[in-house]
């Protein structure tokens, strides 16, 4: 297997690069390799023309497009990164990428934001904004897709379908300003997942900067394979910067019907609900929601000719509130992928929040659904924070049949056995203080702790909506991707492509050594670098 092949080197790696680990810290404001004016100036004239570098304290510097995604960081507030580069080319990567090895420059890498915790800045960082690296290039002859590393969702199903006439699509996420790189790296669970598999599962090939600055592409048959396997599930920026991901493309499986109802937050509704999807169709996915006081929203998907039994279930549940003209009725003949995502919208958070994730199998769908109407009933709307909840019925299928044994994916075996996916969370206001914002989370935690993980398969989190709380010091590895075994063989391959663990962010892989445990660049947890208009650290009070 080609990832055990690069395991051997990889140790002889690993075991070269604890010195550097052990004594590797990187620059803060007033250290001597802190990057001047002059500095930025050469690392500006190294990008091609239309990129740009912002630097904090200047003009055009601005903070608005890290955080239209608001998180929270319990270790540092809202970090203040040292730049913000916005490069065009993997060439501009590689230089900037070199900028801050020769500055020893802590590198978080941004597209859209969609994270738990902050993970794509950080503070007196070189944040690499792959938002102009954008490009979505169809090869309908081939049936594949690549995507540059700051392609969105959007812009992929549109690309595909004008390309293909709407003969064919690509895996997706189920929203259009989704980032196509981070969705798929960390696994790629959306509409098509129950039809034709995990993002994952569709990647033909990856090309990364890496650490030491080579523009690297893997494929399952070269020289690379073992980065491409810790890629297909490992997360993060860890192995390298994504600037190019390829695709497999499926048949369209269209045309699409839907259905949009909102009822009663009873156990009826919910049992009914559970009943639907655990006898779905491999074409047939639903969405339980519950964002309103005492109120379930139902939207309902299915593509292909097999719908009818389980659009029925789903259409035949009692006591549908019609609020609106489209609710409470099926839709039919709309155009996928194009009227999935105009139908599903964008999924807005208007405050800071804390996500929690877990899945549920076939046999504990019912539980999993009742479990979130207690909580949510149980857990009244405050002043100080509200709460939602989404549980996605679009996993299984496919995704539980392919790749089993982990040998071309680094995905956790819970992630594939799961059926749905539950995602809650607490959103509160700016105005919150720290004290009410942790109380806020403790709610939540104690609600996956409890409730959730029980009922995810070997308790299984996603790593794009993970918890900060964990009761062990190594307890994410495993929940993550499954097995300690497998944690070692994915931090095998980082080392092999960053000896001295320079690319790391929370919870990634890597993040567990000394050197990077603190992702805000702080000596301690108890400290903060972005309330100090220089960007040093200080202790917190």
């Amino acid at each position: 297997m080609a990832r055990v092949l690069l395991t051997s080197a990889a140790l002889i790696v690993s075991s070269l690069a604890t010195v550097a680990r052990a004594d590797y810290e990187y620059t803060l404001p007033g250290d001597a390799l802190w990057p001047s004016a002059a500095d930025w100036e050469v690392a500006r004239r190294d990008q091609s023309a239309d990129a740009s570098i912002f630097v904090r304290g200047e003009p055009g510097y601005d903070l608005t497009g890290l955080y239209e995604h608001p998180v929270f960081n319990e270790r540092s507030g809202l970090p203040q990164p040292a730049a913000i580069a916005r490069p065009k080319t993997a060439e501009d990567v590689r230089g900037l990428v070199l900028f801050a090895r020769r500055h020893m420059l802590r590198v978080a890498v941004f597209n859209t934001g969609y994270n738990s915790d902050a993970r794509s800045t950080a503070d007196n960082a070189l944040v690499i904004h792959l938002a102009e690296m954008d490009s979505v290039e169809p090869d309908i002859p081939a049936q594949t897709v690549t995507c540059g590393g700051g392609a969105k969702m959007g812009e992929l199903a549109t690309s595909v379908t004008t390309a293909s006439g709407g003969t064919l699509v690509a895996l997706m996420g189920p929203i259009g300003t989704l980032g196509v790189w981070g969705w798929a790296v960390g696994g790629g669970i959306g509409p098509l997942t129950r039809l034709y598999g995990l993002g994952v599962d569709a990647m033909v090939s990856v090309t990364v900067v890496t650490a030491e600055g080579d523009i690297v592409t893997a494929t399952d048959d070269n020289e690379h394979s073992g980065l491409l396997w810790a890629v297909r599930g490992g997360g993060g920026p860890a192995f390298g910067i994504g600037v190019s991901i390829t695709f497999r493309l499926f048949p369209n499986p269209g045309p699409m019907r839907s259905f949009m109802g909102m009822y009663p937050q009873t156990d009826y509704v919910a049992r009914e609900y559970a009943a639907a999807v655990q006898n779905s169709t491999l074409g047939g996915i639903a969405y339980y929601m519950v964002d309103i006081v005492g109120v379930v929203r139902i939207l309902a998907f299915c593509f292909g000719p097999e719908c009818d039994g389980f659009m029925s279930d789903i259409v035949s549940i009692e006591s549908c509130l019609g609020y609106r003209p489209l609710y409470c009725r099926e839709i039919t003949n709309l155009p996928f992928p194009m009227g999935f995502l105009s139908t599903f919208g964008t999924t807005v958070v208007n405050g800071r929040s804390e996500w929690v994730t877990g899945g549920a199998a076939t046999g504990e769908i019912e539980s999993s659904v009742l479990a979130v109407n207690t909580w949510t009933k149980a857990v009244k709307e405050s002043l100080y924070y509200k709460r939602r909840c989404w549980i996605q019925s679009c996993m299984g299928g496919a995704a539980s049949t392919t790749d089993l044994q982990g040998n071309l994916t680094s995905v956790a075996l819970g992630m594939r056995q799961s059926q749905q996916k539950v995602s809650c969370l607490v959103e509160w206001g700016s105005d919150v203080s720290s004290d009410g914002a942790l109380a806020a989370i403790a709610v939540v935690h104690r609600f996956e702790r409890e409730a959730l993980a029980p009922l995810s398969p070997a308790r299984w989190v996603y790593w794009n909506e993970a918890p900060h709380a964990f009761e062990t010091e190594d307890e994410w590895t495993v929940r993550y991707w499954g097995s300690h075994d497998r944690y070692a063989d994915l931090l095998d391959v980082k080392l092999a492509y960053d000896p001295s663990n320079f690319l790391t962010c929370h919870h990634c892989v890597g993040w567990n050594f000394s050197a990077a445990v603190d992702p805000a660049v702080c000596p301690s947890n108890n400290c903060s670098c972005s309330n100090n208009p220089t960007g040093a650290c200080s202790l917190l009070p």
